[in-house]
């Protein structure tokens, strides 16, 4: 499908090159004249087998590349700590992550593999051809866009006197490029290969190949991903159950790392990968290695792998488990959050959890001592780069939403996304306020939805947060939105990752109204003292005086320097019509009594 695109790339360059009129057709036949000196060879092509060495991540690897024609594919990346593998068997795809999860490959990334496919791989077939657009040539380049089957526009650009790819970009969907260079080639077997390739991307790459073979053979099992090892002491048809914390919202469960004592994990289902604290680490005698770059909602700092032996929650052991070892939370956030890692979709890629917020409690249990009611929703869970998320009906339109157990809020957007725009275009009311959970502080605008469905099962009014991200923060630039815990408290959550399936058993709070910090104040706690940061001109307490560095000394007759953290957020999400009662101190000594009432419209 790709190789199409690209064909016709490459026969439309030509003719920018040397400036005559020349057709797709002759252009295709001068690139392939460019790949094999023997046609015949290059019409008969069976198989590739590319091997050599990789830099990524910060690491040094061995890389394999396999081509069966007309349609598998295969790329492995082996590294010390782990390997990644990406299969291509004609339409299907599939990805062996770093962590050991087996999953199909998603939109984003097949984005990616397609595009490896092509220049490692259909670009030597006699290709179907499909017209380029918008053809250039500058200094000895012809350059070409091309659509992929998937709906992708990559930009191929040509040496102008060879007729060989010089490099190809694209942008996937999550709106980060990716621009692969290739350095060389080499003639192997009478072909012209990739010598070297360069990748820059948000994890750039080197890849050097040292040896290759054409139509000798490649060995099927490099076309098939086999099933992971149970990865934990999780008894077959058992259930266990662990009490959780709520901090911010936020999901939070005791586990222990060998002889460790307890330590407090995030459960955030919107992450691929888990985390741990990277002084943690070290302090448990471990050391971080390579480095990777990773686009999240919230701000992790010096990403590196760690290989965890045992990690025990409760009475079930994982063993040998990939974390990522990161600086959690940086000093820029101004937040206390009291967590030493993260527990990622990664962790429990072989089981069925259950999260439970209503009742405070978290279930893990193995996938065939699951028993789904009948009266439960139930809603295909789709893994889009790793993050778990569900198909969910906004106002009448189908969009597939990230289970966001990082963030309070009901349901969230990037204020840059197609769908935030759209609610900013209707008439009707919204709010300005500032993002909570590990995203803390970005400013937000809130607007009520008109219907949620999810399988069937209906949300009356949810609000929407369109988060307004700076554009050095990764992770704002997705356009999938999230379903945060203000949502998910109403369900039961059930997520049967290996059977790519969500159960949703609705809970007390199924019926209960959105809210927001319509108080229009954020404090922080600094020096022991609940202090005033960010406050939302035109809310209550902008109305009432209240500026930043305002100390709040009583909040709902609880002292500010007692109340506990995450209370504080709860009482300042004000239900239309009610109050809050507070007590501030101004900068001048002064002693303010005041009452916060949320008149907004929702």
């Amino acid at each position: 499908m790709k190789r199409t695109v690209f064909f016709v790339c490459l026969l439309s360059l030509g003719l920018l090159a040397t400036g005559l009129a020349i057709t797709p057709q002759e252009l295709v036949q001068r690139h392939r004249q460019a790949l094999s000196a023997n046609q015949e060879l290059l019409f008969n092509l069976s198989t590739i087998r590319m091997v050599g060495q990789l830099e990524k991540y910060g690491l040094q690897g061995d890389v394999g590349v396999f081509v069966s024609f007309p349609d598998r594919f295969a790329v492995a990346h082996e590294f010390p700590l782990f390997s990644e593998r990406w299969v291509t068997r004609g339409k299907d795809a599939e990805l062996l992550e770093m962590t050991g999860w087996r999953r199909t490959a998603a939109r984003g990334d097949l984005f990616h593999l397609r595009a490896l496919q092509f220049v490692l791989g259909y670009q030597y077939l006699n290709p179907g051809v499909a017209l380029p657009t918008d053809l250039r040539e500058v200094e000895g380049e012809v350059s070409a866009t091309l659509l992929t089957a998937e709906g992708v526009p990559i930009r191929v650009v040509y040496d102008a006197g060879t007729f060989l790819i010089r490099s190809f970009a694209f942008t996937g969907s999550d709106g980060l490029g990716v621009v692969i260079q290739v350095e060389s080639y080499r003639q192997w077997d009478g072909v012209q290969l990739p010598g070297r390739l360069r990748e820059e991307s948000v994890n750039p790459a080197t890849y050097t190949f040292t040896q290759c073979e054409v139509n000798r053979g490649v060995d099927g099992s490099f076309f098939n991903i086999p099933p992971s090892a149970p990865d934990s002491n999780l008894p077959e048809r058992s259930s266990i159950r662990l009490p959780l914390q709520r901090y911010f919202g936020l999901p939070l469960i005791k586990c222990w790392i060998g002889n460790s004592p307890a330590l407090t994990f995030l459960i955030d289902t919107a992450l691929p990968f888990s985390v741990i604290d990277r002084s943690i680490a070290t302090q448990l005698g471990f050391t971080p290695q390579g480095r990777r770059t990773a686009a999240v909602r919230y701000p992790l700092g010096d990403l590196a792998f760690v290989r965890l032996p045992s990690v025990l929650l409760r009475e079930v052991e994982y063993r040998n488990k990939l974390f990522l070892a990161a600086n959690m939370i940086p000093a820029s956030t101004n937040i206390q959050l009291p967590v030493h890692g993260i527990l990622g979709a990664d962790f429990f890629h072989q089981q069925i959890i259950n999260l439970d917020l209503t009742t405070e409690s978290f279930r893990i249990t193995s996938t065939r001592g699951f028993n789904p009611e009948q009266q439960w929703a139930r809603v295909p869970l789709l893994t889009t780069g790793g993050t778990l998320a569900m198909i969910a009906t906004l106002n009448g339109v189908e969009t597939a939403m990230e289970l966001s157990t990082s963030s309070g809020e009901s349901i969230g957007f990037s204020a840059t996304s197609e769908t935030a725009r759209g609610l900013l275009r209707r008439q009707g009311p919204s709010a300005e306020a500032f993002s909570v959970g590990l995203g803390f502080g970005f400013p937000e605008t809130v607007v009520p939805l008109g219907a949620l469905n999810l399988g069937g099962q209906t949300v009356d009014a949810p609000l929407a947060h369109l988060v307004q991200f700076p554009d050095t923060y990764p992770g704002g630039r997705r356009q999938i939105g999230w379903l945060g815990n203000g949502l998910l408290r109403r369900f039961s959550v059930h997520l049967d990752i290996p059977g790519q399936t969500a159960y949703l058993e609705p809970t007390t709070a199924l019926r209960e109204a959105d809210t927001f910090n319509a108080a229009g104040l954020y404090p922080v706690r600094s020096g022991g003292k609940l202090v005033v940061q960010r406050v939302v001109p035109d809310l209550p307490a902008a109305k009432a005086g209240v500026e930043p560095g305002d100390i709040i000394i009583q909040l709902m007759g609880y002292p500010g320097e007692q109340i506990v953290f995450d209370r504080v957020y709860a009482f300042l999400n004000i239900p239309t019509g009610q109050s809050v009662s507070l007590q501030v101190q101004k900068g001048d000594g002064r002693v303010l009594d005041l009452q916060l009432r949320n008149e907004s419209a929702f």
